[in-house]
């Protein structure tokens, strides 16, 4: 489609690291809930947090993504921790439901 295609030139030509995370996490946001690629999804999300490991809401896509895999609360808690120590905190709730499902638990480990 369009947009796929569109993420998929901006991860080949961006020159900042900032916007070819964003690129990356967005064909990864694409990839996991409109084409239900998990494993696309993935390798996106984490080609985000490589160009900028900064990207905290890459994280926190990670960690949702890992979680509704069935991989446990531990990746999950994994990626909302480094989202959290990138200036996303509290807010990770907000970013995808499952997260606020979740939240009471990685923060008591």
């Amino acid at each position: 489609g369009g947009a796929e295609q569109e993420y998929r030139t901006a991860t080949r030509c961006s020159t900042s690291a900032r916007t070819l995370a964003e690129a990356h996490r967005a064909l990864g946001h694409l990839l996991q809930h409109e084409r239900k690629d998990v494993g696309g999804a993935e390798i996106a999300y984490r080609a985000a947090i490589a160009a900028d490991p900064n990207c905290a809401q890459a994280h926190c896509q990670l960690g949702d993504l890992l979680l509704d895999e069935h991989k446990g609360v531990a990746a999950l808690s994994r990626e909302m921790v480094r989202a959290q120590s990138h200036g996303l905190g509290k807010a990770a709730a907000l970013v995808e439901p499952n997260v606020a499902c979740v939240a009471p638990l990685w923060r008591k480990e």
